[in-house]
């Protein structure tokens, strides 16, 4: 995946959850734009816990808005 693809949903006004797939199997939640960081060919996604993923942007074959949560 490029980084233009990825950016789009940075974009959403308002701002929506979105999950990255990778390549893997795995799923990066990601809850607001500002959790991510772009390098020149990865992208940083950071957690509320203070913890990181790198991802090699190669490495994302799918983007998804997140399903909202329900509401109790």
């Amino acid at each position: 995946m490029n980084r233009a693809a990825v950016l789009k949903y940075t974009k959403c006004v308002p701002v929506r959850p979105f999950v990255l797939h990778l390549t893997d199997g795995q799923a990066l939640h990601v809850r607001h734009p500002d959790f991510l960081t772009f390098g020149d060919d990865v992208v940083a996604v950071s957690f509320e816990d203070s913890s990181a993923h790198i991802v090699d942007l190669d490495q994302i074959v799918s983007i998804c808005y997140a399903l909202p949560s329900a509401k109790r």
